[in-house]
């Protein structure tokens, strides 16, 4: 999966605040460093180096009729461009039912960010969004999203690019709570492209946090350069867990 990247790394996610007094989990980590004779060029990311969604302007998927009636599940990942202003742009399908979407699309191109700056201008960044669609043990919709975002701030470095990629999934103890919210993960991207050396920045609990590491262990990156020579880079990412509607 190729994603535009500007100006950041593997970063961010859509996000949305979290509420307070979550239950804190053990942090996962993962803490296998591939060879390398080079130091990770450490690239900061403050909190303001983001593009956040808007917990107000999420719009809900709208189930297909004819699937919900015949209880049939599905999941779609979508690339997309975010614009100076935070709007959406050439959103694409990188995988997914067809029945599923054009429902997708639909609702993400009302969703509404807050636009990415770096220093003090806005700038266009890229993101990707899985939306699961699931029915009911009553026959009702369940629509979930998980959107994640990379951002990358140094401009004397090519910045990394996903090769491939796999998307978290809610834990089961989430899922039946209705738990959502973000996580970030710091890591290290390798001279190979391979991911290294994640950690949980920003605990989320009910084991979103070892999901989110499970998935980005199995990530596979296009490796950074600076003049024109593979170089391990530091990122961060954050992923934003979310429901749609109470089942």
């Amino acid at each position: 999966m190729n994603i535009r990247l500007t100006g950041v790394t593997f970063v961010t996610i859509l996000f949305i605040g979290l509420s307070s007094g979550k239950r804190k989990e053990p942090q996962a980590t993962s803490n296998s460093a591939p060879r390398t004779s080079r130091t990770p060029i450490r690239v900061p990311i403050s909190r303001s180096s983001t593009a956040t969604i808007q917990a107000a302007q999420w719009v809900a998927p709208r189930y297909p009729k004819d699937a919900l009636q015949n209880k049939v599940n599905g999941d779609v990942t979508l690339a997309l461009t975010l614009d100076e202003n935070g709007t959406s742009k050439d959103i694409s399908v990188t995988s997914g039912e067809p029945e599923f979407s054009q429902s997708a699309i639909e609702a993400v191109r009302k969703w509404k960010y807050a636009p990415f700056t770096q220093s003090g201008k806005t700038a266009v960044v890229g993101t990707v969004v899985a939306i699961h669609f699931g029915i009911t043990e009553d026959g009702k919709p369940d629509v979930s999203a998980i959107g994640t975002q990379i951002v990358y701030t140094d401009d004397n470095v090519t910045a990394p690019k996903i090769v491939s990629s796999v998307e978290p999934e809610f834990s089961a103890g989430a899922r039946a709570a209705r738990y959502q919210g973000l996580c970030g993960l710091a890591l290290i991207v390798a001279d190979n492209g391979t991911p290294y050396d994640i950690r949980v920045a920003r605990p989320l609990g009910f084991g979103l946090d070892e999901k989110a590491v499970e998935a980005v262990k199995q990530w596979k990156f296009a490796p950074a350069t600076k003049d024109g020579k593979a170089v391990p880079v530091s990122l961060n990412v954050e992923i934003q867990f979310r429901f749609f509607g109470t089942p």
